[in-house]
């Protein structure tokens, strides 16, 4: 009796206990959210006064941080703006944070003046000769033309001898460069693949490696440097989503072959057409299509390290369409065909100035001296 006695006298709980502790939960957090957007309206609506001198990026940082890091300059949303703007509307203190009092700024003010006056005096005294101000602007003059923007690299004709340090990654396209043009695929190196596309030219393993196995054109790329990387892919994938979206991964594909091959001139390749024919009864197909993600493609050169070679030049007739008598197929094209390509790689070659020009430039068009 006793032991049930003392349970008794312990048991303190009461039926409301539990209702009053959520009441109190419950009138906290939306005190706090009333709190915190009265505080985030006050920053909106004096973002241009007292808040002036605090400007952040309102995309990334909420308006609630300026009345927390105005606070720590002793600004609250009470302030007079009077005490933080001029009367010209800009910030006493000229700029980001470091709001200073009117005493802290009257010495800055003072010691500035003191620090001007001083400099002027120095330099009244110390009087510049003529000759040595003529001197002056004379190496001014020198420098400014050393530094002046350099003439923009145009293309010029080579020899095959050009392509000696060259590599050129693509699809079958680019294979069949390979295989039908003796002259580049003895002396350049290929790493190409049927149905590679932008979005597998860097993934797929197919290159032979010495030991067995195969390793992909990264790890290929990691293993030697180029003076010229020619990259040609775009028709297998040409149905994959929007032309921004093959330009966004174009672009992956460029900055990596850069990482890897950073002094490496890169030419980015156009897509070459199909045949009218194909165009207009294929429903994947089209030039149209063709023509707007290579324009995607061109935007990524830079004219400096990278450039755009319109290889529809030498292999489109008079309407934009790839020619007939150039493919079997619509899309590839005969290995008779190839020559074409050839010669328009020869006729549109960067050299940069400072590489050794021997054997390279096509006699019948090195400049005279």
């Amino acid at each position: 009796m006793r032991s049930r006695k003392m349970s008794n006298q312990r048991y303190t709980y009461k039926p409301g206990d539990r209702h009053k502790k959520k009441t109190k939960n419950s009138i906290l957090l939306p005190a706090i959210a009333v709190c915190a957007l009265t505080l985030e309206l006050i920053a909106g609506l004096r973002r241009h006064t007292i808040y002036e001198p605090y400007r952040i990026d309102l995309y990334q940082v909420p308006l609630l941080s300026l009345v927390f890091d105005a606070m720590q300059e002793n600004i609250y949303p009470w302030t007079d703006t009077a005490e933080v703007l001029g009367e010209d509307g800009a910030p006493r203190n000229g700029g980001l944070f470091g709001f200073l009092g009117e005493e802290e700024t009257e010495e800055a003010g003072e010691a500035g003046t003191e620090d001007v006056a001083e400099t002027v005096a120095e330099t009244e005294t110390e009087a510049v000769p003529a000759e040595t101000a003529q001197e002056t602007e004379t190496e001014a003059v020198q420098e400014t033309e050393e530094t002046a923007a350099p003439e923009p690299l145009t293309f010029t004709t080579v020899t095959d001898v050009y392509f000696a340090d060259a590599v050129f990654l693509g699809d079958s396209r680019m294979e069949g460069l390979s295989l039908y043009c003796k002259e580049l695929d003895e002396i350049a190196t290929f790493y190409a693949k049927p149905s590679l596309s932008v979005y597998t030219l860097l993934k797929k393993a197919f290159i032979p490696k010495d030991g067995g196995g195969k390793m992909t054109i990264p790890e290929a790329l990691s293993l030697k440097q180029y003076g010229k990387v020619y990259i040609m892919v775009g028709i297998n994938g040409i149905d994959v989503g929007t032309t921004d979206y093959y330009k966004e991964h174009y672009q992956e594909v460029v900055d990596e072959i850069r990482q890897l091959q950073p002094n490496a001139l890169i030419y980015v390749c156009s897509i070459m057409h199909v045949t009218k024919h194909k165009s207009q009864t294929d429903r994947i197909f089209a030039n149209s299509k063709i023509d707007a993600m290579n324009t995607a493609a061109a935007e990524l050169a830079d004219g400096e390290t990278i450039f755009y070679l319109d290889m529809n030049e030498p292999v489109d007739d008079e309407e934009g369409n790839l020619r007939n008598d150039l493919t079997g197929d619509g899309v590839h094209l005969k290995g008779s065909a190839y020559e074409p390509w050839h010669q328009y790689l020869l006729t549109h070659a960067i050299v940069r100035p400072g590489i050794d020009i021997t054997g390279i430039l096509d006699p019948d068009n090195v400049p005279d001296e």
